[in-house]
């Protein structure tokens, strides 16, 4: 008589792979922790966030806007919100290329000198969530958005961490072609200096937000600087992966949020946030040693959502980034403005030495010309410029600027009082 072979006892049996609401495999040890998005249970919010989509979008960027996808975006409402979002930006529009611009250039495949680099990203990127396990059809959609990306913006190419924001893309759009657009609009949007060889969009970057360090937590600053801690340690993984490392998910897709609504200021006010909800555990850190694990995975308390948005709130992140680069725009521009004024002042004495007719006008109006370029550098020079000694350091200024080069001679300019 044959015996059927009993079942095996439920717990030997192999149980099917649980995944987490965003698809990431549950157990796994690189799978970030789920958290919460802020407001994301509440049922009036949820039906206010409907009823803002669908009736009551604007066409800018405006406050209520502003206010709520500060106050959080509704997981099941992210994706719309993003693509509507990327068509308020400065991004290339899709209207500007060829209907099958992305086909062509995703059809090339593993002719590119970037396929071998993307090949290898490839099973690193999210080995653990669902879309990117094993060899399946979103890897090859993720490859089709990279390798179109290298040849789109040349003077970028590839770089390592990209696979990672275009992985979040397509967690969220499971067309390619849309997702490269949207991944378009990330990196062109003066993100694209970031992945430039060299880095120089990242060191100029890491300056602006070293002088707004300073500014805004001193002391920390300063532990971290005797720590031997450069900024560079922590923004690059930070900045060159959108934040995707960070440890909770729920905050990676916050800061996401935020970079659709303010660009590259997001990078800003998320490095800046974090920094500011982890001070107190940093300042009790000792040492390089003790101090890097907590910048590079911060305690999941410190950058849930609500805690991120509080703390820009308490920092006026986005006013000081706004103000800094505004301040830092006019300098640019006076230096612009004075070396433009020396060279025609050389172009001048040159002339002049050889008999030529000068190319600028007398001397009263470079006085003007020059006092106006100083007149930008700063609150401090405008006020001081406001003070008859001041005006008279300025002539003196110009009267050493001007007679010292060769051939030309010119008496010397009358007082600011006399000018017209």
């Amino acid at each position: 008589m044959n015996v059927r072979p009993s079942p095996p006892p439920r717990s030997a049996r192999p149980q099917a792979p649980q995944y987490d609401d965003f698809g990431f495999l549950i157990g796994h040890h690189l799978t970030p922790t789920l958290g919460f998005d802020m407001n994301s249970g509440e049922d009036d919010y949820i039906r206010m966030w409907r009823e803002f989509i669908n009736y009551d979008w604007p066409l800018q960027k405006t406050a209520t806007l502003v206010k709520m996808i500060e106050s959080g975006v509704p997981h099941q409402f992210r994706g719309t919100v993003w693509k509507r979002l990327a068509k308020m930006g400065s991004h290339r529009k899709p209207e500007h290329y060829p209907e099958t611009y992305f086909e062509v250039l995703s059809a090339v495949g593993d002719k590119t000198k970037a396929s071998q680099q993307i090949e290898l990203d490839l099973t690193r990127t999210f080995p653990n969530h669902r879309m990117f396990l094993g060899d399946n059809s979103y890897r090859s959609l993720l490859k089709r958005v990279l390798v179109a990306y290298s040849l789109h913006n040349h003077a970028v190419g590839y770089c390592q961490g990209m696979s990672n924001c275009a992985a979040v893309l397509l967690m969220f759009f499971p067309d390619a072609e849309d997702v490269f657009w949207l991944f378009v609009s990330i990196i062109d949007y003066k993100l694209d200096h970031h992945f430039e060889p060299g880095l120089r969009g990242m060191t100029d970057d890491a300056a602006i937000f070293v002088k707004l360090f300073q500014k805004t937590m001193p002391k920390l600053y300063k532990h971290l600087e005797a720590a031997g801690i450069e900024p560079l340690m922590y923004l690059t993984p930070w900045w060159l992966q959108l934040f995707t490392n960070l440890p909770l998910w729920s905050a990676t897709l916050y800061l996401w949020d935020l970079y659709f609504l303010h660009g590259t200021t997001a990078l800003f006010i998320g490095s800046l946030s974090i920094l500011y909800t982890c001070q107190n555990l940093l300042l009790q850190a000792v040492g390089m040693q003790e101090i890097i694990p907590i910048l590079l995975s911060p305690p999941l308390h410190c950058i849930e959502p609500k805690c991120l948005a509080a703390a820009a709130a308490d920092l006026h992140v986005y006013k000081l980034v706004k103000q800094y680069r505004s301040n830092r725009s006019r300098e640019q521009e006076a230096t612009v403005r004075s070396e433009a004024l020396t060279r025609l002042m050389k172009k001048d004495a040159q002339d002049m030495k050889r008999g030529r007719p000068a190319l600028l006008p007398p001397i009263v109006t470079k006085y003007k010309t020059l006092r106006s370029v100083f007149k930008r550098d700063s609150e401090e020079e405008r006020q001081k410029l406001e003070r008859r000694d001041t005006h008279v350091a300025l002539e003196e200024f110009l009267e050493k600027r001007l007679l010292h080069l060769p051939g030309l001679q010119m008496s010397r300019p009358r007082r600011t009082t006399d000018i017209v």
